[in-house]
């Protein structure tokens, strides 16, 4: 059964620099463990409720169902646990594995930033932008969720 890493902070998102503590969740509760399969990312942004979300998949978890129970569970801690009223996501143009996660979690795509990162090789990507308004959650998902993770 896949674990992840959850890292929430109310520092801004250009501020987690540095190292912070994680605690690993699981889908059959809370609880330290060894090692994870992704981490999941939750952080307030400058507007008091609304959180940027994030998640790394490690490879061989891919096409797996990680992702989409990361990005669930984001959506759940997010509304149940941190009192957030809004999410924000971004990911690299061309990630559809990604922009699935997002979709499929709820989020809505609200727009595209041109050759936003620069990789190796000096090629640029874009940016897209999905947001999540927490108040849209259907009463019915948020208690199937919380039968998952509560």
């Amino acid at each position: 059964m896949p674990i992840f890493s959850l890292l929430w902070t109310k520092t801004p998102w250009p501020s987690l620099k540095r190292e912070c503590p994680a605690t690993l969740y699981s889908p059959s509760g809370i609880g330290r463990r060894e090692s994870s399969s992704a981490s999941a990312l939750i952080a307030e942004e400058f507007s008091p409720g609304a959180y940027l979300v994030g998640y790394q998949i490690d490879e061989p978890f891919w096409n797996k169902g990680v992702g989409s129970e990361a990005g669930t569970f984001l959506v759940w801690f997010a509304t149940r646990i941190a009192g957030a009223y809004r999410l924000n996501a971004d990911t690299a143009a061309g990630n559809t594995g990604s922009v699935r996660v997002l979709e499929n979690s709820g989020f809505v795509s609200e727009g595209r930033q041109r050759k936003y990162w620069h990789v190796r090789g000096g090629e640029y990507h874009d940016r897209l932008l999905f947001g999540l308004l927490t108040g849209e959650i259907e009463e019915d998902l948020l208690a199937t969720l919380d039968r998952l993770f509560s």
